[in-house]
């Protein structure tokens, strides 16, 4: 989850900050800036380089460790996982034979224990990636003891007290029996405090903190506000405007999502690949109703070589197309290829096979008020939802007409309305359903927004007890962050 940017005066700003690490030399430092471009192969030629500085050996790792958390979060790859381990070792081994005593090769383990932990939960080795996350906590805390901590190592601190901040309940226990007590409002705080800092991390820190305030604060306008700092930057990195494009997608700002996405698809050969860039384009054209675009950009995703993850995805997608242009035989078809084809990796393709496999059909203007209210087109959503007889849908239909009722009502400000909507869907006789389990955490927030922090952990601590198949991790996340918020 690490930030990624290219930083156009980082050597001005680097030397006149406060920092042990003054001693960086100007290619360790272009480097960087390749990585975060996303011009891998530019930064492998510098670091080809012979360092002697012992802390531009340390930021060679980091750099290359950099490089293996873009790579293997950004595009799914088992096999290069599998090598991953031993890699780490190596940067571990190398990092042990440089200066202990200084701060920011200190600082730089703690950030390759952190890349390892976001890698490993990837790739669902919970354990390995935990055993990771906890071994930086107690690196950054022992850091943080000093009478004036380096300004970088907030980055890592706020990373992790947010991070640790959100794991499942039941861990609970097990962090405080190791002395680990991690507080969400000060990663919030630490982070908030990098990004008034100038310095090598700072767009790092921005990235970071703009992801974590879209993806689990619920607070899309900070990260808005982050982004446009650098929009300079958008014209020389690729990175940059993947990880927009995702920020602008969680905030439901379509029309910039799509500019984003557009713009990866933009860069030359230089660059990495990133093809979930062209999914993300496609369901972008969805939420505009623009299903011949869509589908363009589907076949173009399912034709690149690196797609793995979200085929199933990508199939389901063309088979709401087909459904909307009543195309049954041509719907069919994709509705096995959700079923036979691509891997059960990402949330998106285990919800979408979960439907497919369970006979599910969705009402078609239900689903394209869904794709409308996901767009941020939220008056066409409710007109949409206007237009649909009630007395025709069946039980499971009624509950998410209400459930799109009450989301775009909230997103409207119409709390009232909303509310209405969502204590429906309490009543009703679905306990276990990731619908009802969303309409509590939206309710959590607006009694949050409404000044009523114990009415809000309530709503909070229901949808935690969602157990069924559907975005049952994101739910939970978001529910942890809600109630480290409240409580």
């Amino acid at each position: 989850m690490s930030g990624h940017y290219p930083f156009l005066l980082i050597m001005s700003i680097f030397f006149g900050y406060r920092s042990s690490a003054q001693s960086l030399s100007p290619e360790i430092i272009l480097a960087y800036q390749k990585i975060l471009e996303g011009k891998l192969d530019s930064s492998h030629l510098i670091l080809n380089h012979k360092f002697t500085n012992d802390q531009d050996r340390a930021f060679k790792i980091y750099i290359r460790s950099l490089e293996d958390l873009l790579v293997l979060s950004l595009n799914r790859n088992k096999p290069l996982y599998q090598n991953y381990a031993e890699r780490e070792k190596e940067y571990n081994a190398a990092l042990g034979s440089l200066r202990k005593e200084d701060e920011f090769i200190s600082f730089i383990k703690s950030e390759i224990r952190l890349h390892s932990a976001i890698i490993r939960f990837r790739y669902n080795d919970q354990f390995s990636g935990a055993l990771r996350l906890i071994q930086s906590y107690n690196m950054v805390k022992s850091m943080l003891k000093e009478p004036e901590p380096p300004p970088y190592i907030y980055k890592t601190a706020g990373v992790l007290n947010i991070l640790l901040s959100i794991v499942p309940e039941k861990y609970d226990l097990v962090l405080r029996l190791i002395g680990i007590r991690p507080d969400l409002a000060t990663g919030i705080q630490q982070l908030e405090k990098l990004t008034e800092i100038n310095g090598l991390f700072l767009f790092e820190g921005h990235m970071v903190w703009a992801l974590l305030n879209a993806y689990y604060l619920n607070e899309p306008e900070k990260s808005y506000a982050v982004i446009s700092m650098n929009e300079k930057i958008r014209q020389k990195s690729l990175l940059y405007n993947y990880l927009a494009g995702l920020i602008y997608m969680k905030g439901r700002d379509n029309d910039k999502t799509i500019q984003s996405f557009k713009k990866c698809l933009q860069f030359n050969a230089e660059y990495m690949k990133i093809p979930s860039a062209t999914f993300y384009l496609a369901e972008s054209y969805m939420k505009k109703l623009d299903f011949s675009r869509a589908g363009t950009y589907y076949h173009q995703y399912l034709n690149q070589s690196g797609a793995r993850d979200l085929k199933k995805a990508s199939y389901y997608g063309l088979y709401l197309i087909s459904l909307f242009n009543n195309d049954s035989i041509s719907g069919e078809n994709y509705r096995k290829k959700v079923v036979h084809e691509g891997q059960l990796s990402a949330e998106a393709d285990e919800y979408v096979y979960s439907l497919v496999v369970n006979n599910h059909y969705p009402h078609p203007e239900i689903q394209k008020s869904r794709l409308l209210f996901d767009g941020g087109y939220y008056e066409e959503s409710l007109r949409m939802l206007q237009s649909i007889g009630q007395a025709n849908l069946d039980e499971e239909e009624k509950l998410e007409y209400q459930y799109r009722k009450g989301r775009v009502n909230q997103l409207l400000n119409d709390y009232q309305a909303a509310e209405k909507y969502f204590e429906l869907m309490f009543r009703s006789s679905f306990d276990d359903h990731y619908l009802v389990a969303n309409a509590h955490l939206q309710m959590g927030y607006i009694e949050y927004e409404k000044g009523f922090p114990d009415e809000s952990a309530v709503h909070f601590r229901e949808a935690m007890k969602y157990s069924g198949a559907y975005y049952k991790t994101s739910i939970r996340n978001e529910a942890e962050a809600g109630l480290s918020l409240v409580d």
